[in-house]
């Protein structure tokens, strides 16, 4: 390979250079197209359908279904996250997560690795068992919310394509969801399905990160999800495959930002920002989940359950409300607790570390007591803040109820 490099490239790569580094800088010395570069005929003067090509299957957008899983431990209430780092960037912690396997477009058959060939439904066949499906629900149910549910779930896509007699191969994903799903269970071992009462969440895709987020393509569309798994005994088994070099469960009051260095460090691991930026965003929004769930209440004039708090926000804006006469700085607990700048959390101030930790425990407990009992008089202050310092350490009883 050295006498392939010319002078220049071989100046270039420098002893303090990784590997990808390298391998980078010899395709581009040698002008060998990547991942998503185009390359056809250069006899044929107009590019034509049949001499375009694409050196990979992502010609301008690859998409991945990412996101972090989380357990509370049922003896210290603590969280934990499941972090791995990858052969090819092991100096970082990252969530688990990979590409979605898509339907190959306008092809019958498609030969696996292995040799094994598979049948592949037409897209005809595909439009009727899903969106036509979708549309008929809509009228069926006179509800489009609850139609969407069912289309974005795999295992109810699995009876339309049963209904259909599509035989969907199992090579391919369902949906978003369950590519993220299979990528966490192959890099990791850990199947989130089998933990029927986990809670999964799934991200807004208009706020993803698109531009610039992989190295080797401009544009990658991160569907994000999360998912709680529950309260466990012990940690789930991990076995990680063989682009993983290391997998583990951390307690989220481990990830500390270090000043000095000015990185969130787990294990003398540095943490990825994007991983830690989703990890705060998923506690905050299975937060909202849960207070959201806590505080359920009947509409006497519909039946409907509505829940009477919504957010972190939503709690602090009641407190205040209510002690609006009161000077509530004797009360460490709730102070503490209004301090915090939901949503607009600055580095090293935030869910991670052992206070993130306690203030999303907090927050759970404080949710709890509020629907329980009222606001009114300094001594319901009181009984606030002493609940809290009460309940801190140990919340199951209130994760039991919740559960």
């Amino acid at each position: 390979m050295k006498k392939l490099l010319s002078q220049k490239a071989t100046k270039k790569i420098t002893k303090n250079q990784g590997l990808e580094s390298k391998i980078i800088g010899l395709i581009e010395e040698l002008n060998i197209p990547f991942c998503g570069t185009l390359i056809q005929n250069p006899s044929k003067k107009e590019l034509v359908k049949s001499d375009k090509y694409f050196i990979s299957p992502f010609t301008n957008i690859s998409i991945s279904g990412i996101g972090p899983v989380f357990y509370i431990d049922k003896k210290t209430s603590k969280i934990y996250t499941l972090l791995q780092r990858r052969f090819k960037d092991n100096y970082q912690w990252w969530f688990p997560g990979g590409y979605v396997e898509l339907m190959p477009s306008g092809i019958k058959n498609l030969l696996l690795n292995n040799g094994k060939k598979i049948n592949l439904p037409t897209f005809k066949q595909i439009k009727k068992a899903t969106i036509e499906e979708y549309y008929k629900n809509i009228i069926k149910y006179n509800s489009w919310q609850k139609a969407k549910k069912e289309i974005n779930n795999s295992e109810f896509l699995q009876q339309l394509f049963k209904k259909h007699k599509i035989n969907w191969p199992k090579e391919i994903d369902y949906n978003w969801q369950d590519a993220w799903q299979r990528e966490v269970f192959e890099e990791t071992g850990v199947d989130i399905k089998k933990y029927k009462k986990a809670i999964i969440l799934d991200f807004k895709n208009n706020s993803t990160l698109m531009i610039g987020a992989e190295k080797d393509r401009l544009t990658n569309i991160d569907g994000k999800f999360c998912a709680l798994l529950g309260i466990l005994d012990g940690m789930p088994e991990i076995s990680p495959d063989n682009e993983v070099e290391e997998a583990k469960w951390v307690a989220i009051e481990d990830i500390n930002y270090d000043k000095k260095f000015k990185k969130y460090l787990v294990h003398d691991f540095e943490l990825n920002l994007y991983t830690q930026s989703l990890i705060e965003e998923s506690l905050f929004e299975l937060l909202n989940y849960k207070i959201q769930k806590f505080s359920k209440i009947k509409n006497s004039f519909n039946d409907q359950e509505i829940s009477r708090f919504s957010s972190p926000q939503n709690l602090q804006s009641y407190i205040l409300e209510k002690s609006t006469n009161f000077n509530l700085k004797q009360f460490s607990y709730v102070t503490n607790f209004l301090s915090w700048q939901f949503g607009e959390l600055g580095i090293g101030n935030n869910l991670f570390g052992k206070f993130g930790n306690e203030l999303y425990n907090n927050t759970i407990a404080i949710c709890y007591f509020l629907i329980k009992n009222n606001l009114g008089t300094l001594k319901d202050f009181s009984n606030l803040d002493q609940f809290i310092k009460s309940k801190i350490s140990n919340l199951n009883y209130i994760n039991k109820i919740f559960w």
